[in-house]
């Protein structure tokens, strides 16, 4: 299974979108957006969001890392995978998906927007917040990885 860490942040948009856009990191190619552009307008479209509802203070970001083990995967079905866990637990958020292939390890940053589009509210990340992450990355891996 995957391996799941959750880092809610204060930090700048850019920086950490600049990080996992990192072309040496993705080969360029292994990115995409849920609710949001798959580059760097997704900051503005992100910052939009929080200033369009009143909410430009506190938590910027939640930055999730799914690492798979060495051989595990394909940086393909990491993206997939990666790709259906922004689906299935950001529903109104806009998240940015980029599989890094510079480590032994492949694995998947979600930079997942604070305050939902849809209704401005903020996530919430707490410790039941990273287990619904970790059962349903889990829920993935062990039908995209693990099928008889």
């Amino acid at each position: 299974m995957a391996v799941i860490k959750i880092l809610p942040s204060k930090g700048s948009l850019k920086k950490i979108i600049d990080y996992v856009l990192n072309k040496e990191k993705t080969d360029e190619k292994i990115i995409s957006g849920k609710n949001c552009s798959p580059n760097e307008v997704a900051i503005d479209e992100m910052n939009t969001t929080k200033e369009l509802y009143g909410k430009t203070d506190g938590l910027s970001y939640h930055h999730i890392i799914q690492s798979f083990k060495p051989g595990e995967v394909s940086p393909e079905l990491a993206h997939e995978i990666g790709k259906e866990l922004a689906e299935n637990q950001f529903k109104g958020y806009e998240v940015l998906v980029a599989t890094h292939i510079d480590k032994k390890h492949i694995h998947n940053h979600l930079v997942v927007n604070s305050v939902s589009f849809l209704d401005g509210r903020k996530l919430i990340s707490n410790k039941e917040t990273l287990r619904e992450i970790k059962r349903e990355s889990n829920r993935i891996c062990q039908r995209e990885i693990y099928q008889l």
